[in-house]
């Protein structure tokens, strides 16, 4: 029907703008590097992002949690795969926008790079590696939990972007002296090319394999814990107060 097919174009621009706002306040508060500065501000720009996004999309605005979503069995009430699925091209695009938008504000896109030691090509890659997986586990695992029909806390869709949004703020934080502060493939490859872009340096790509594949092993731990305990012990419990 014409009238879905504009619902789901402003959909998909949603979408887009959502990851394009992310993508321009990730670059900027992850360069100051200072938790108690930028990092302390940034969850809540996070909030508010997915706070206005929320209620339209499910502020997916990772393509790991589009696709988390569309293999989940507990999906979100009126959930479309296929339009899920257009969701990740405007991630990517919205992300990569976001970061332009940072190297035309402040002439410098900035740099992901991993931790080294001080003056040495020794890079820490097990400690990176470990951290980028274990904070997108701990993300995607919060955003199944308090994105079906059955969550672990708050009900009200303003709780669920405001737990969504800080998490995801907070484990960039808390991630960034080990892996850059990523968690999100459409941002670490914006991120990546544009730093490719301004300074052609070998390093630009070097990580990449780190932002655009380890969060979906994450997941793939996330999304088994979610089926295999969350669901079944909710359902379980449903049938109790049934009972």
């Amino acid at each position: 029907k014409m009238g879905d097919t504009g619902r789901n174009i402003c959909l998909i621009v949603v979408e887009f703008i959502g990851c394009l706002m992310l993508g321009l306040s990730q670059d900027i508060f992850r360069r100051t590097e200072k938790f108690y500065g930028g990092y302390f501000i940034f969850p809540w720009f996070v909030v508010g992002i997915m706070a206005t996004c929320y209620r339209l999309t499910g502020a997916h605005l990772n393509p790991v949690i589009t696709v988390a979503n569309i293999i989940r069995r507990d999906k979100p009430a009126g959930f479309s795969s296929l339009l899920a699925l257009l969701y990740i091209p405007a991630q990517y695009a919205g992300c990569w926008g976001g970061v332009a938008l940072t190297w035309w504000f402040t002439r410098d896109p900035g740099q992901l790079t991993i931790q080294r030691k001080t003056g040495q090509d020794n890079f820490w890659y097990s400690e990176a590696v470990g951290m980028e997986f274990a904070a997108s586990f701990m993300f995607v695992l919060v955003y199944l939990s308090q994105s079906g029909r059955f969550t672990w806390t708050a009900p009200e869709t303003g709780l669920q972007a405001l737990i969504i949004g800080a998490s995801y703020g907070s484990l960039v934080a808390w991630s960034s002296r080990r892996t850059g502060g990523s968690l999100n493939p459409a941002y670490g490859f914006g991120q990546n090319f544009w730093d490719q872009m301004d300074e052609g340096a070998k390093e630009s790509f070097q990580f990449i394999w780190i932002y655009t594949a380890i969060p979906f092993l994450g997941m793939v731990l996330a999304l088994a814990i979610h089926m295999l305990v969350h669901v079944p012990g909710n359902q379980h419990a449903k049938e109790k107060a049934v009972e």
